[in-house]
């Protein structure tokens, strides 16, 4: 692996953690229901579901290169199903669900990286 290649999926994954923990922490804030029903209905988002799995992906890429779980996440087909499920996620909040609400501060900048950051680099990575 090339070690731009290798540092892109790190930069990825902390991306990917950090993105999905701060949406998190917004639910939470932001949520008067039960922290079992709000883990319910947070895990229950394709975004936040395909989001979970780059970051499995790129962690087990950079952590785990030469176990079972990084070379099934190295592979080509791994890969392009990964990208295929982010690039969804971007193409359909960014063409039909961004205007229905329009988050501000840090909310906004999660949502970005949620919603378009992170699907173009994975892009980025599927295209090295």
């Amino acid at each position: 692996m090339i070690l731009s290649q290798r540092s892109l999926a790190a930069f990825i994954a902390i991306l990917s953690w950090t993105a999905i923990g701060a949406q998190f922490l917004i639910s939470c804030s932001n949520s008067s229901i039960a922290i079992s029903e709000l883990v319910v209905r947070f895990f229950s988002y394709f975004t936040i579901l395909t989001n979970l799995m780059v970051a499995i992906c790129c962690t087990s890429i950079v952590l785990f290169p030469k176990n079972k779980i990084g070379l099934f996440f190295a592979k080509p087909t791994t890969i392009t199903a990964v990208t295929l499920y982010i690039l969804i996620v971007g193409l359909i909040y960014n063409l039909i669900l961004r205007f229905l609400w329009q988050p501000a501060g840090i909310a906004r900048i999660v949502d970005e990286m949620l919603h378009s950051l992170i699907p173009i680099l994975v892009l980025i990575y599927w295209g090295v």
